[in-house]
């Protein structure tokens, strides 16, 4: 023994009422192939696979929707989603993979936020808490990464050149906003060549800000690189290596050398005083610089 139930206009339900006026359409359980109402449409089940199209939408039950679902303010005004409890967005099988709750917390439980556009990111300006005195900038968090790059050993001048040790030459940074935090080992065999000047350590992951981009800021951009061991790096009779400097604009650290026994500004440490011997060169630099 069968039911069969049959309708016209592409409707088959049970429980289906709809009003003379349009003003409403309620379902219990029913497969509609379009319905549309200037009213209210509402329904414990449903599987709709045309188009829905009402005022005022409710679906207290399991409701399907076979390709998309579209949101059109009539006038101005923001088009909005109502629920009473935590909201989830799951792909059939693999269990929930975005919920907002009721206090609007939002949780990623599987896969990344990415963030699609170059210069977006997460916007902290309601959150400004700035201090007397104080002049923010920025409020948005838009870059976070964390790679390894290959330092050089270099001079300002001439031409000279730097063979790093295949196992422990290189550099690690972590970048968050326009902050760049490096530590890096600079070792090999360095060869003067014609080489002149100041020593140079090439390589920086990202090129370092402009002096003139913040206003009453002066030189901020020179940021400091401590050297807190070295070989082959050899400061001039009466002086000790003082650290680096990055150079502004450039992915260049500029070496200095200062005077032993009285407080001075730093010099720049002279090429010719490296050492050109077979894997005569090891420095360990580490610090952080503001980026472009």
């Amino acid at each position: 023994m069968a039911l069969t139930l049959s309708g016209t206009n592409g409707v088959v339900g049970a429980g289906f009422t709809l009003d003379a006026s349009g003003a409403s359409v309620t379902a219990g359980v029913g497969t509609f192939g379009s319905v549309a109402s200037s009213g209210a449409i509402s329904g414990t089940t449903g599987t709709f696979s045309g188009q829905v199209s009402g005022t005022i939408g409710a679906f207290s039950g399991t409701s399907t929707f076979a390709n998309s679902i579209n949101l059109t303010h009539a006038s101005a005004g923001s088009n909005i989603i109502y629920f009473n409890e935590d909201i989830t967005l799951a792909k059939n099988g693999t269990g929930s993979r975005f919920v907002i709750d009721t206090s609007g917390n939002a949780t990623v439980n599987s896969g990344n936020l990415v963030i699609g556009t170059a210069g977006k990111g997460i916007d902290f300006s309601n959150a400004t808490d700035e201090a007397s005195g104080e002049s923010s900038t920025e409020s948005i968090l838009y870059d976070y990464e964390a790679g390894s790059f290959e330092p050089v050993l270099s001079t300002s001048g001439g031409s000279s050149s730097f063979s790093g040790h295949a196992s422990y030459n290189g550099g690690y940074y972590v970048r968050i906003g326009r902050m760049v935090h490096i530590s890096m080992n600079i070792r090999g065999t360095f060869t003067l060549g014609s080489g002149s000047g100041a020593v140079y350590i090439t390589g920086l992951p990202f090129t370092s800000g402009n002096t003139e981009e913040f206003t009453g800021c002066g030189n901020s951009p020179y940021a400091f690189i401590g050297i807190p061991y070295h070989t082959g790096l050899v400061p001039s009779s009466g002086y000790t290596i003082g650290g680096g400097m990055v150079i502004p604009n450039t992915t260049i650290v500029n070496v200095y050398q200062k005077i032993e026994s009285q407080a001075s500004n730093p010099t720049v440490n002279p090429a010719t005083n490296l050492s050109t011997s077979s894997d005569g060169i090891n420095i360990h630099a580490s610090g952080c610089y503001l980026a472009t």
